[in-house]
């Protein structure tokens, strides 16, 4: 009866401890999405092709995969959303130094972005962007990776 009580307690505490999130639940947006398509005033763009966006809390980052060899860059900055409308925000600095935006993707670092979201789901959205300093309107559909 005694080792039957401990494997109660093990398996209770290895089923709570599994579904903890560092930092509480932030919906569907937790993990990582992969740009599916990218354009800029409907004109398809290959430059999104390898890279994924992960949330965690409030922090957004982008991560670019540069070559065969797993070379990478990532981006880092802080996200909110209200409603169908997202917010990026690069326009911050980390021990003084400005923090790089994806400028590739259309993204400054000047001042926050603010992206229409559409077409949402657990697995899928879209974003709608009209960069400040172009006027460009930038479509980009993402898919969850896990």
């Amino acid at each position: 009866m005694r080792h039957i009580t401990i494997y109660i307690c093990i398996l209770a505490a290895i089923l709570t401890l599994g579904g903890c999130q560092n930092n509480g639940d932030i919906g569907y947006l937790y993990g990582t999405w992969r740009f599916e398509s990218f354009t800029v005033d409907g004109e398809p763009q290959t430059v999104a092709e390898h890279t994924t966006v992960s949330f965690q809390n409030d922090i957004i980052m982008v991560q670019r995969v540069l070559d065969a060899e797993m070379s990478y860059l990532n981006y880092f900055g802080r996200w909110s959303e209200s409603g169908d409308v997202m917010t990026v925000d690069f326009a911050q600095t980390v021990g003084g130094e400005p923090v790089d935006a994806p400028a590739y993707l259309g993204w400054s670092g000047g001042a926050p972005m603010e992206m229409r979201v559409s077409d949402r789901s657990d697995r899928s959205m879209t974003w709608t962007y009209s960069g400040a300093a172009d006027g460009a309107v930038r479509v980009y559909r993402l898919r969850k990776t896990y």
